[in-house]
């Protein structure tokens, strides 16, 4: 069992539910818990993290249990400013493509001009 797993199975047991309510209850697939605890997920995305979370009133972080959901946070807040930023989109949209030097040359110029403001 992983520890993700053993984390959601310990807050289903302390509020007396089972995993499949839990995924029913969140619009998770029951195939999600099942592939964790078989051990073929280690985590998931930032979505159902939060959503799971989210249902148990507790942090994302707490739910991980490690430092590993530092990251999924981030990776979280940054998909969460392409949904609502479109500004944002359009910028990611144009970077996709573009070569390392350039996106360090676009994020000078973002600087610099953040900077004059």
């Amino acid at each position: 069992m992983g520890d993700l797993y053993s984390n959601i199975k310990r807050q289903c047991e302390q509020r007396g539910i089972t995993p499949a309510r839990l995924c029913a209850e969140t619009g998770i697939p029951k195939s999600t818990t099942t592939e964790l605890k078989m051990g073929r997920l280690k985590t998931l995305s930032y979505d159902k993290m939060k959503r799971i979370a989210d249902y148990f009133g507790i942090s994302v972080e707490e739910l991980a249990g490690d430092g590993a959901a530092a990251e999924d946070t981030e990776l979280g807040e940054i998909l969460e400013l392409l949904r609502n930023r479109p500004e944002m989109r359009t910028l990611f949209s144009v970077t996709k493509s573009a070569t390392r030097e350039d996106v360090e040359k676009a994020v000078a110029i973002i600087e610099a001009l953040r900077d004059r403001g």
